[in-house]
């Protein structure tokens, strides 16, 4: 058992407040982080390249990619019971959610 020395791979950087959570799509091509600025940030998971901001509105918990072949969808939900749908390829919404608790 050898444990390899950590090294830093990417910076993320351009949310404005405290990050949550992150998921990888399932062909690894693309990163997602969720904030309590309100926003889904996706991001060029081989350079760490902005691709672009996902507007869900309140604080952002958790994302999720959906599985391939459809991991051109991502899901972000939070603490206001919101849950939205978005393309990732276009930054559409596709589909919004309300619930009467926290959604994670």
């Amino acid at each position: 058992f050898q444990v390899q020395p950590q090294r830093q791979l990417l910076q993320l950087l351009g949310h404005t407040a405290s990050v949550n959570c992150g998921a990888f799509s399932s062909d690894d091509q693309h990163i997602a982080t969720g904030s309590d600025d309100g926003t889904v940030k996706v991001w060029q998971a081989s350079t760490g390249t902005h691709l672009r901001d996902l507007h869900h509105g309140g604080a952002v918990k958790s994302v999720a990619f959906a599985p391939a072949p459809a991991s051109q969808k991502l899901i972000a939900a939070g603490e206001a019971g919101d849950a939205t749908v978005f393309s990732i390829a276009t930054g559409d919404t596709l589909l919004s959610l309300h619930h009467h608790a926290c959604v994670f």
